[in-house]
């Protein structure tokens, strides 16, 4: 059976948190991941940081099991960013960075649909019975 990433939901149980008690959520993306779709003049050492709060962005935010979407407001204008789950690497408050959550999850490996074929075989020496 395979599990949906604990991720997503994470980050929006902290956004609301971190929303709810007054202060400003950020993220911390890591642009070296493909997918990440972020204006390249604000990148430092393969990451950047946006306000994700409400009015930042224009209440476009959307954090999907998959990704998360917003507007972000630079030199005036709105920008569509756009990133994978996996590329987030924090959500925390602008006002103490302490007050949030980080994340080490690595891409997800893909899947593999192939059933796996289990060997079946006798049990020697035992001492249990079917019943």
């Amino acid at each position: 059976m395979k599990l949906l990433p604990q991720q997503p939901y994470f980050m929006r149980a902290i956004y609301e948190w971190i929303y709810d008690n007054g202060l400003t959520p950020q993220v911390l993306i890591d642009c070296s991941y493909d997918n990440v779709n972020v204006p390249t003049q604000y990148i430092k050492n393969n990451m950047i940081i946006f306000n994700i709060s409400e009015s930042a962005t224009n209440n476009s935010l959307l954090i999907s099991n998959e990704e998360i979407k917003f507007k972000a407001r630079i030199d005036e204008k709105f920008l569509e960013i756009d990133a994978p789950v996996y590329a987030i690497k924090a959500i925390f408050a602008k006002e103490d960075q302490s007050v949030g959550l980080t994340f080490s999850q690595q891409i997800p490996a893909p899947i593999k649909n192939k059933k796996t074929k289990v060997k079946k075989t006798p049990f020697k020496n035992s001492k249990l019975k079917i019943v």
